[in-house]
């Protein structure tokens, strides 16, 4: 069934019609199987909040407004609330612009038991709004925001905002080719949410990030574009980038430039735990392309970026690893720098952090390791074994610290050292032999 906005007896023009687009939207979230149309060409005023409550199953329901204006006022927007075990399945909503209020659009499921599932918001003109254009909270699974349009300068305003709320949980919704303006932030996730995907879209002048995910699980951004953000008077040290990553995900190909102030320092900026950081490019004045921060467990590996790109802002673990593919890093298969004899042993951080010469044959220089950090805490481990004569002697390479424990002599005995580097120094950390 399809049905009007003037069905509900709106009148356009400025009058308000509040009670006619409450009464619309009741009637389009009770039901299955339904549409409902916001006239081409009509401006409706909605002064009062409209809060819609859905609390039982409805699938396949639609709103479609292109050619329209919802004028909202102060505290005004549109709310549908799923409740007690409700579930809004298969609903879209086409072609929306709408001007001012608070929150313009916000659909909430925060229960364990109600869900928002396959939702496809297209062609959303949201602007004028003092906090969210768009909230989607709660438990929204396996939905898309299609070429949205926002825009708010408000300090505090956020074109897009996912965010985990109550028992829910906003997981696989996917914006592609956004395009916001000011506010906070022009795409704010919030809170643990998994396997969140942007897509293409430019993000420019909010007043911090134009692209913040927190604490992200599995989050993608693929050819993004944010220009000229973090254009508050933050603080220079607190690292403002156009777009800010933290927990696990991939950046593929993201570019952009700083604001002309000076005040973002960075085009991306990461948290590492888990992320990788493949191609991309910055044009402007920046300090650096990106920051780094890593977390005590955390890894970041740039694929066709150099690390000379990202400035360190905590050195808990290790600097990037930057390779030519996703084939090899440091994390990869130990057995990557499993050695045969030879008088002089060379070490490829690159392939591994651990090497083994099978077998001693003769004595032994093992040479300084290559393609390290050269931040404090990056460790090694080395093993040389001897053969059924024994006795081989090993020298060290002028990166390994002095007093180290010698190697066993007797025949076939297995010989393990552990190291860190520190001040400039691999300095042994631990020394086991075996036969």
């Amino acid at each position: 069934e399809t049905v009007s906005l003037y069905d509900f007896r709106a009148k356009g023009g400025g009058l308000d019609d509040s009670v006619p687009l409450h009464d619309a939207l009741s009637w389009l979230y009770n039901g299955d199987n339904r549409t409902l149309l916001i006239p081409q060409g009509g401006t409706f005023r909605a002064p009062q909040k409209v809060d819609m409550p859905v609390n039982k199953l409805v699938r396949n329901c639609h709103l479609t407004a292109y050619g329209s204006t919802l004028l909202f006022e102060a505290g005004g927007g549109i709310k549908v609330r799923v409740t007690g075990t409700g579930l809004l399945s298969e609903v879209t909503i086409k072609g929306l612009r709408a001007n001012g209020g608070s929150r313009s659009l916000e659909f909430e499921a925060d229960g364990s038991l109600n869900f928002i599932y396959n939702m496809q918001l297209e062609d959303l003109d949201l602007a004028g709004f003092s906090e969210s254009g768009l909230i989607l909270s709660g438990n929204v699974f396996e939905s898309s925001i299609t070429d949205f349009s926002g825009s708010s300068l408000n300090a505090s305003g956020y074109c897009i905002h996912l965010l985990n709320l109550g028992d829910g949980i906003v997981s696989s919704v996917d914006v592609w080719g956004g395009n916001t303006r000011g506010g906070k932030h022009g795409l704010f996730v919030e809170n643990p949410v998994s396997d969140v995907g942007i897509y293409g879209g430019t993000y420019l002048q909010a007043l911090n990030e134009g692209v913040r995910l927190d604490n992200a699980i599995g989050a993608t951004v693929f050819r993004t574009h944010v220009e000229h953000n973090w254009r508050s008077a933050g603080s220079l040290a607190a690292g403002g980038a156009g777009l800010h990553m933290s927990g696990r995900g991939t950046i593929i190909g993201v570019a952009g430039q700083n604001s002309p102030n000076t005040f973002q320092q960075y085009v991306v900026s990461v948290f590492a735990n888990d992320i990788t950081v493949m191609g991309g490019g910055a044009g402007g004045t920046y300090t650096k392309y990106g920051r780094y921060q890593q977390s005590a467990t955390g890894t970041l590996v740039l694929v066709g970026e150099a690390a000379s790109n990202y400035d360190v802002f905590k050195d808990t673990e290790l600097f990037p690893t930057q390779i030519a593919s996703v084939i090899r890093s440091k994390k990869v298969a130990k057995t990557e720098n499993l050695r045969n004899f030879a008088s002089v042993v060379s070490f490829d951080l690159n392939r591994g952090n651990f090497m083994r010469v099978k077998e001693l044959t003769g004595n032994v220089q093992v040479a300084n390791p290559i393609n390290r950090s050269g931040l404090a805490g990056e460790e090694i481990v080395i093993e040389l074994n001897q053969d059924a004569t024994g006795g081989r002697s090993v020298t060290w390479g002028s990166d390994f610290a002095e007093g180290m424990t010698g190697i066993s002599l007797g025949a076939y005995r297995s010989n393990r050292w552990s190291f860190v580097w520190s001040d400039t120094k691999w300095k042994q950390t631990s020394f086991a032999s075996t036969f």
